[in-house]
């Protein structure tokens, strides 16, 4: 049996006199020609081998072939006799220097077993006539054996020399590999290798590593996944070249390549199984082939070049070798620091001691624990090597974790690999995380980033299946994040129900957020774009207020089920004043089983402050305009259009939603005419044509009522239909979109049109205009103040600004207000106090009116002798 295995070489280097990667120990034994050991296999040609001392590098001795004729073959084989043991996924460096006696001379390696037959190409090498170093770089996809031997094969009639031929295992032997993806990276005309990893969703077994019932679930959902990863230095425009090697499991041709975040623009060209793209800046990029090639993705970490590498020299610091848990156990105490050298080390839990102020990972190093800080504050762990949690159980230990007043942590370039619960969790404050990529994790609780109050996070990627950027405390700012969120938790976690005897977040910035992926299979309780959960466990004690939230620029590269889960547990306080989402471009499939929900948990104290700057929600931007003023019914406006019945149209208190000022027609005689109509004495001029929405809150006290909505051409009386409902006994809000209206510059007044006799229908809170915030997202709210939109809308019908607002949660109108506001459910004896959100009291007095003509813009806080609190908005 004979099996050739083709396009695997992962990585190379060739012809560029640059020093070969860091090696163990030699497979071969002969390949520094001293002593013989290779064989010439001539075929049908004239092959000749001899050694030759003097003639090799350095003037060493070298392998010399001559061939002057081909005969009837078209190549021939130069072979080691020496055997070696290979494992099939091993990752295998092999080098040799070589020259010929013609430019151009191609000499192909390759290796052979005895077991099964089977044999690898390595990789061709195309000589000059100076000494080149080749160096090679593969995951074996050949067989496990005792029995290979390495050959080369020549091609062309000439002199070939050879010397230092190295088999070795690589830097990071027992580390996967990637046998999807060959990475290389050109800069200045130089090509310089990529180590290509890969982590592999394990298979799920009861109680491997400490693996639980609950694991069973992602393990299965995500089971024959990987996630793959490279990292570059970029100081300068990079020319990234990735060969796709196994296109079964990433097909190539034909399909889409995107190289994500799109806010860098960076663009990609295919040749073959060949993606080529340049990078110009330090960042975290996303390589995404076809529709399904993110189940075997590959991630391109690109971090700024190190400018304060410790000198190995330095007493300050132990230098580790192959580190052992013993070894960090014992580090003497006049060193403050921590020199991990590139190479393998497994330290297990390790709980830094007060004298280590400093920790220092090479590139290549890869360093299998975690970094427990307890009571240890002003340490910093920095350099590019890895931490992986991937030899610790599950659930056994946080990946870095500074706890009990370990405060001015600082983490900087690290990959945190193969987290078995947190990856990052900073309960200190003044924290610094910069460059820090988080990959590997698939189980529940593999959170990404918390660092409290006055904390700094920038420039990372975290990959999670739980949380991902965890905001609890106050002055914390974020920006440059990229996500990607497995089964669990929230891409933005903004409370978890705060501390016992009460906690804040305030002045929170989030900024230039890239959502890459959240696959969320079901609607779990955190399962959302932005959460807010709440003591959902229900603590006694707890309570949380968050105050003066930014969170801009962010960014769906891929539509996520969810965008809004604000549903704080109502068990315990957790209140929001004044959250901003600005410049927003997200998008989600509507009509699922995820529902959009802004729901506050206290009904005396509304969440506040709500703004949507420039949101973007599907393509469309988020707006709560209303061509008409007076559809809360509070100030009149609306008529009756009788025709020939006995219609009578009332506005009265009481009977609207909630106790509210409304609408109600009552018909109890048709005379001859089939129908009547209800309309709003306002002519408005559509801004958008092609979608116009009618939204209202209806019922009527016969089951059943039809109810058509529609407009009327002003200018040619024509009656433009909307449509018709079904009113029930019950309060409901209808949603009624048209489409290609008419010309816009028509005037129009909205009506509705009813044929039942002995027939009461009540109306209230009625918008029409393009389709608002809440029909978009299908928004639930509860104890929510009205959002505020920007840019705001100046109605070209009455010249004033127009805030419609949700019927259900105002108490307080007009609001906004500029003069005066009017309070319903109160008396002229009622006591009435306004206070500014600073908690001052600007106004006191009595009454159901009150002038606020004097107050600055702003919101403000009105409490009544009753207790009641309501909130509203000064312009």
């Amino acid at each position: 049996m004979r099996k050739l295995i083709q396009g695997t070489v992962v990585i190379f280097l060739l012809a560029l006199n640059l020093p070969a990667g860091a090696q163990s120990e030699n497979l071969l034994t002969t390949g520094d020609m001293e002593s013989e050991g290779w064989t010439a296999v001539p075929r049908s040609t004239d092959l000749v081998c001899t050694f030759e001392a003097g003639s090799g590098f350095n003037s060493t001795t070298s392998l010399k072939s001559v061939t002057t004729n081909m005969g009837v073959d078209n190549y021939y084989i130069i072979r080691c006799e020496e055997e070696f043991h290979l494992d099939e996924y091993d990752q295998v460096t092999f080098s040799f220097r070589a020259k010929a006696s013609q430019d151009g001379m191609r000499l192909q390696s390759w290796i052979q077993e005895a077991d099964g037959l089977e044999f690898m190409n390595i990789g061709d090498a195309y000589l000059t006539t100076e000494w080149q170093l080749y160096t090679f770089t593969v995951v074996i996809s050949t067989q496990t054996s005792d029995l290979y031997k390495f050959k080369y094969r020549g091609y062309q009639t000439g002199t070939l020399e050879i010397d230092d031929v190295q088999i070795s295992y690589g830097v990071f032997q027992g580390v996967p590999q990637s046998d999807i993806y060959a990475v290389s990276a050109e800069q200045n005309g130089a090509i310089q290798s990529l180590e290509v990893f890969r982590h592999a969703c394990p298979e799920f077994s009861l109680g491997y590593q400490g693996m639980v019932s609950k694991d069973q679930k992602p393990l299965g959902l995500f089971a024959g996944r990987t996630i793959n990863w490279a990292k570059i230095t970029v100081d300068e425009p990079v020319i990234v070249q990735v060969t796709i090697t196994d296109t079964d499991q990433v097909p190539v041709s034909g399909q889409t390549v995107r190289i994500l975040p799109s806010r860098y623009g960076v663009t990609a060209t295919t040749t073959g199984n060949v993606v080529t793209f340049t990078i110009t800046e330090p960042a975290q990029y996303s390589v995404e082939i076809g529709e399904n090639g993110y189940k075997n993705g590959l991630l391109i970490f690109a971090d700024p070049p190190e400018t304060d590498i410790p000198a190995q020299s330095n007493p300050d610091y132990l230098v580790l070798d192959s580190a052992t848990m013993a070894d960090v156990s014992s580090i003497p105490g006049n060193y403050s620091g921590i020199y991990f050298k590139k190479g393998i080390h497994d330290i297990g839990v390790y709980h830094i001691p007060y004298n280590i102020k400093n920790i220092y990972f090479e590139d290549g190093s890869w360093v299998y624990g975690s970094l427990i800080m307890d009571g240890k504050p002003d340490v910093r762990i920095f350099g590019r090597g890895v931490l992986s949690s991937a030899r610790l159980d599950y659930r056994e230990s946080h990946s870095v974790e500074a706890i009990n007043g370990s405060n001015n942590i600082t983490i900087e370039g690290l990959v945190v690999a193969d987290p078995k619960y947190f990856a990052v969790r900073l309960i200190g404050q003044y924290n610094n995380v910069s460059y820090t990529k988080i990959v590997g994790g698939w189980v529940y609780n593999c959170d990404g980033i918390a660092a409290y109050k006055g904390s700094t996070v920038s420039k990372c990627f975290i990959w999670a299946n739980d949380d991902a950027i965890k905001v609890y405390r106050d002055s914390i700012t974020w920006s440059d994040i990229v996500v990607w969120v497995l089964e669990n938790g929230a891409v933005i976690q903004t409370s978890w129900g705060g501390a016992v005897g009460g906690s804040t977040s305030k002045g929170i910035k989030i900024s230039r957020v890239d959502v890459l992926r959240a696959e969320w299979d079901n609607p779990g309780f955190a399962s959302a774009l932005l959460s807010t959960v709440g003591n959902r466990y229900q603590i006694p004690g707890k309570s949380d207020l968050l105050q003066n939230w930014i969170i801009e620029d962010v960014v769906t590269e891929n539509p996520v089920p969810l965008i809004f889960k604000i549903t704080p547990d109502t068990y315990t306080h957790c209140h929001i004043e004044g959250m901003t989402l600005k410049n927003w471009d997200v998008k989600m499939p509507m009509g699922t089983s995820f529902i959009n929900q802004i729901k506050g948990e206290d009904p005396d104290k509304f969440f506040s402050g709500f703004v949507f700057d420039h949101v973007r929600f599907n393509g469309e931007l988020l707006t709560d305009i209303n061509y008409i003023t007076g559809g809360d019914m509070e100030n009149g406006g609306w008529e009756a259009v009788p025709g020939t019945s006995n219609q009578v149209v009332n506005l009265a208190a009481g009977i609207g939603v909630d106790g509210t000022t409304g609408l109600k027609s009552v018909v109890t005689n048709m005379g001859q005419e089939d129908h009547y109509m209800i309309k709003r004495a306002q002519n408005f001029k559509p801004n958008r044509a092609d979608n116009v929405l009618i939204s209202f809150m209806a019922k009527a006290n016969i089951l059943g009522t039809s109810l058509d909505m529609g407009v009327i051409d002003q200018e040619n009386s024509e009656w433009v239909d909307f449509g018709s409902v079904s009113l029930t006994g019950e309060w409901s809000r209808y949603n009624i979109t048209a489409t290609s209206l008419l010309d816009t510059t028509v005037d129009y007044q909205l009506h509705f049109r009813a044929h039942n006799v002995n027939t009461a229908i009540y109306l209230d809170d009625v918008k029409i205009g393009p389709p608002d915030w809440l029909y978009q997202t299908a928004m639930e709210t509860r104890y929510l103040e009205t959002p505020q939109f920007l840019p705001e809308y100046v109605n070209p019908n009455t010249a004033i600004r127009n805030r419609s607002f949700d019927m259900n949660t105002a108490r307080i109108y007009p609001n906004p207000a500029a003069n005066v506001i009017n309070i319903r459910g109160v008396d002229g004896d009622t006591r009435i106090d306004i206070y500014s959100i600073t908690g001052k009291m600007v106004i006191s007095g009595k009454g159901d009116r009150v002038d606020v003509s004097s107050l600055d813009p702003g919101l403000y806080m009105l409490v009544t002798g009753k207790g009641q609190k309501m909130k509203f908005m000064k312009e």
